[in-house]
């Protein structure tokens, strides 16, 4: 149930629903999303999938051990273009994305898998789901540990990302004040310049104001313009 209709505003309700628990690396995961609209007319931008693997470790520091967590997102896709919803309508949306072959396999804690969707509602606070899947795992390990395999699981997809982002682009990390296309929340690409490069993540500078001024993107949410 959506924030509005908590309210008794109207709102709306997005769901997420697999059509397997688990799938293989090298596999898909599939299912459908369904947004079934609220008491009145909406304004829906837009409605996204992705699936997403969670990466975490224990860290020894100045604090203490602390948990760190990095996220890679794959198969962003757009499954509705703007539209304006009919008053208590369900919309069901299929999809399909294909799992790397060499992702890692899950492991509760340590990597994490699951399927998000997002509603862009025009005006009001945007609708989420999500669903978690396993994933039975391929070239990096069925089951990392905890102590040293999640670290380099963490860094092994870190610079295997980097790597192939090098190469895609000319066998250089692209520099500040380049050019480039780059990838915002809603899952779609806008035109933007490079303000620099840290920890394998791109700081970027959106052309249009209203995507914010600027935020850090993955190397596979950059290209070049």
């Amino acid at each position: 149930m959506g924030f509005f209709d908590r309210f008794g505003a109207g709102g709306g309700d997005l769901t997420v629903e697999l059509s397997a628990p688990e799938s293989a690396a090298g596999g898909t995961v599939s299912g459908t999303v369904s947004f079934t609209a609220g008491k009145r007319p909406q304004n829906i931008n837009g409605i996204s999938v992705k699936l997403v693997c969670t990466l975490s470790q224990n860290v020894k520091g100045p604090q203490g051990v602390q948990r760190q967590s990095q996220q890679r997102e794959l198969g962003v896709q757009q499954l509705a273009a703007p539209f304006q919803s009919n008053p208590g309508q369900r919309y069901d949306m299929p999809f399909q994305i294909a799992v790397p072959s060499d992702a890692p396999g899950s492991n509760r804690g340590t990597v994490d898998w699951r399927v998000a969707t997002m509603c862009d509602i025009e005006g009001e606070i945007d609708d989420g789901a999500g669903a978690e899947v396993l994933i039975r795992g391929g070239a990096w390990g069925a089951q990392p540990q905890m102590q040293g395999g999640a670290a380099g699981t963490l860094e092994a997809m870190k610079q295997q990302a980097i790597a192939a982002h090098a190469a895609a682009v000319g066998g250089a990390i692209l520099a500040p004040g380049t050019a480039v296309v780059a990838q915002w929340q809603d899952g779609n690409w806008y035109r933007a310049r490079v303000s620099g490069f840290q920890n394998g993540m791109y700081g970027i500078d959106w052309d249009d104001a209203k995507l914010g001024a600027s935020t850090w993107c993955a190397v596979h949410q950059v290209r070049p313009a």
